[in-house]
């Protein structure tokens, strides 16, 4: 029996054509992807187990709540400057 999400299910084969390798995609883009021929799919399930690999996205969604860098710092410096009026000047000793 043939179930509805099969159905809707239409995922391509093809081969990459900078890389040459063979895999399943949701949607084939002319730009990136090569129909491969029946030896060449049967050559990915061979490599593969019996099954052909699916396409891994090229950017990983980032996980909610990981720090990407290290947080910013605060950095102060504080100068204490004490000058006395009343002394004379080493120069204008003599």
């Amino acid at each position: 029996m043939i179930r509805l999400k099969d159905l809707l299910k239409e995922d391509d084969i093809v081969k990459n054509k900078k890389t040459g390798n063979v895999y399943v995609v949701k949607n084939f883009d002319p730009s990136k992807h090569d129909k491969p021929t029946p030896a060449e799919i049967n050559k990915a399930k061979a490599v593969n187990g019996g099954e052909l690999p699916k396409e891994k996205s090229a950017k990983p969604a980032p996980k909610v709540g990981v720090q990407k860098t290290a947080p910013k710092a605060t950095i102060t410096t504080t100068y204490s400057i004490r000058i006395n009026h009343n002394q004379k000047s080493r120069h204008n000793q003599s």
